[in-house]
């Protein structure tokens, strides 16, 4: 049987995920107590996954020319796959 062949077509990102002690009431703020960031994004994490299942596959997405693009160039690299740069490509928060 051939292997499937796929292409995802989504999100590619750095997630920030916020740690806290208990989560807030309504209109409270609450402090973080650890901040982590990772490489993610619902398409990218969708094609690793079919990658390491062992499916060739491909990713349709945007990845800007900044340090956290230049991380997430890395991991695909690492994976056999490499992305084009695109230096117009702009995050919503910095």
């Amino acid at each position: 049987m051939p292997t499937p062949r796929v292409l995802v077509a989504g999100g590619v990102n750095m997630d920030t995920t916020y740690r806290v002690v208990r989560l807030p009431s309504p209109g409270e703020t609450v402090d973080a107590v650890a901040r982590s960031r990772a490489i993610g994004g619902k398409g990218l994490n969708q094609a690793l996954a079919v990658r390491r299942a062992g499916s060739a596959v491909g990713i349709l997405g945007s990845v800007g020319d900044d340090t956290d693009g230049k991380a997430i160039r890395e991991l695909l690299a690492a994976e056999g796959r490499c992305v084009r740069r695109d230096s117009t490509a702009r995050g919503l928060a910095r």
